[in-house]
Formats: structure tokens, sequence, C-alpha cells
């Protein structure tokens, strides 16, 4: 750990947080605290990689404050991209207004800004003014709707706790997503937060098209987070096997390479504002950041 003073009083920054045990639990029972995130099965299945930094001020043996930096890589308009998403940004309560979060997100973007293309997150409503001060930008998502025919197909549910069909699907995911225009690189980690966890229920293997999605009915559609895979067939074959009888639509959550004659409309997420510092995102092709990237 680092020593530093902030406003007269000594804190310690420790960097190497994944690999401390009594760090790493104190950084767990801070996050558990302020957001009820439950880091401890993420970190015990293997999936915290060496793209999740988090920043994190100490009070003696206890987390107090954090920033963390993610590292996200992506490919558009022909073009490789790095871009730094921060998320897990949080203050115990009582250390609340004593410039600890200033102080880290000053340290984070000193770092890491000459280093990527762009910087965002996606702030809560009550942090809203917070992340101009220091030059972010609020910015809009797109999210792509579609009119979609059922079709009965073999369609089989992946058990993420067996060895076997979590390795169909991690080989899937390596293969990437062959119709979006705007992926996600590389980042197994931020996957399996979601597959691992809440949405390890929602994994499916199609078995005509050879692709695996992430997918569930919300709202009175279908959702459908992403799809892996080097399969060849159109996009609407993976939509329509996957379509819940009874429903008739599907929401993308990322950005269709085909998606020209969609329904598009800006996406709001409830107590959510994404914000973007340095290169935005081209209005003209009506992004949005795939869901099972965000932190």
């Amino acid at each position: 750990m680092n020593n530093c003073i902030i406003n007269g009083k000594i804190y310690h920054l420790e960097h190497n947080v994944r690999d401390n045990p009594s760090v790493r639990a104190a950084f767990f029972a801070l996050a558990q605290k302020i957001f009820n995130l439950n880091f401890a099965p993420w970190f015990s299945g293997g999936y915290w990689g060496a793209r999740y930094l988090p920043y994190t001020l100490f009070d003696g043996k206890n987390a107090v404050s954090d920033v963390s930096v993610n590292l996200m890589d992506t490919i558009f308009e022909g073009r490789a991209r790095r871009y730094i998403q921060i998320g897990t940004v949080m203050t115990d309560p009582a250390y609340r207004k004593r410039g600890l979060c200033r102080f880290l997100m000053e340290l984070v973007l000193q770092q890491w800004r000459g280093q990527c293309d762009a910087i965002y997150l996606f702030a809560n409503d009550n942090a809203r003014g917070f992340y101009p001060k220091f030059g972010f930008s609020a910015a809009e998502e797109w999210m792509h709707r579609r009119t979609i025919v059922r079709r009965e197909t073999q369609v089989r549910r992946l058990d993420m706790d067996d060895s076997a069909d979590l390795a169909l699907f991690l080989r899937l995911y390596a293969e990437g997503n062959p119709y979006s225009a705007f992926p996600m690189l590389d980042n197994r980690d931020l996957l399996m937060f979601y597959c691992a966890q809440s949405l390890k229920r929602q994994v499916f293997f199609i078995e005509d098209c050879g692709a695996a999605a992430v997918a569930e009915p919300m709202d009175g559609e279908l959702l459908c987070y992403d799809v892996y895979g080097k399969t060849k067939r159109p996009l609407n074959d993976i939509l329509s096997a996957l379509l819940p009888p009874g429903l008739h639509t599907a929401a993308l959550g990322f950005t269709p390479a085909d998606g020209e004659t969609d329904d598009i409309q800006p996406y709001h997420e409830d107590d959510t504002t994404l914000f973007i510092l340095g290169e935005s995102l081209p209005a003209k092709h009506r992004l949005i950041f795939p869901l099972l990237s965000h932190t």
C-alpha cells in the first residue's frame, strides 16, 4: 500500500486488491455494503482477470472508497480502439464529503487519459452532477428492436455449473459476436460476472445455428443481451429460435451490423446515465455499449 494524505488525514492506497486476501475481503465488504454486490463467487470461479483494476483507499484495515478501471477493447469502423470504463465508484457513508472519490478520480484520469481513446462510465442519478466536474459529458445510447416470427427448433439451456457446457459457452464467446458492429472483445471477466450469477439460467445453445446466446423475456419482448459463435446463419434465425410463445419482438443488447431497418430508439436504463470523456460515440451510428459489458 502507498500512503497518501487527503484533507489532512492519512489513507492507504491499494492497487493490488485481487491478490491480497485481507485487502480483497475488505473491498468485497465495501461493495456489498454500498451496492449489495457479491464479488466472492466471481473471484472464486477464477473470473477476475487482469482487466479489472480497483483503486481502493483504506483507513486501517477497512476499505473506505474505491474507483475501479475496466480495460475495454473493441473494433469499430475497421479500427481497434481501447476504452476505459470506470466502475464501482463507492465511498463508505461515514467517509463521504472528504474528497476521497475526487482524489481517486483525478488519479485514475491522470494515469489513463493518455492511454485510451475514451473513458466512460454509467452514473447513478444522484451522481449526475459529479462527473462533469472532470470533463465528462452525458451521451445517448440506442437500442435496436425488430419484429420476429417464432420458429420451433432445438434450443438447449447451458448449465453454467457443468464443465462441458461452460467450456462450450466460453469457446463460442471467444469466437465473438458475428452480428455486432460494436463488440467488446476479450472480456470474459465481465461476461462471467453476469453469466455465472444473475444470468446463469439465461444462457442457451441454438443447435442448428451452432451459436450461444444470453437472452430472457422482459417487459413483453425478448431481450437478447448477446450472441456468440462463428455461425453464418442470419441473426433472425437465432432470435426466432429463442423467442418465447406469444412474443413478437426482440430487443438487442448490442449494436447489430444489419440494423438499418430496425426500430431504433434511445435507450435509458433506470437511474443510469452514460458519461464519456474523450472520443464520443458517433451519433449517426446510434450505438449501445453491449449490456453485458456494463459495470
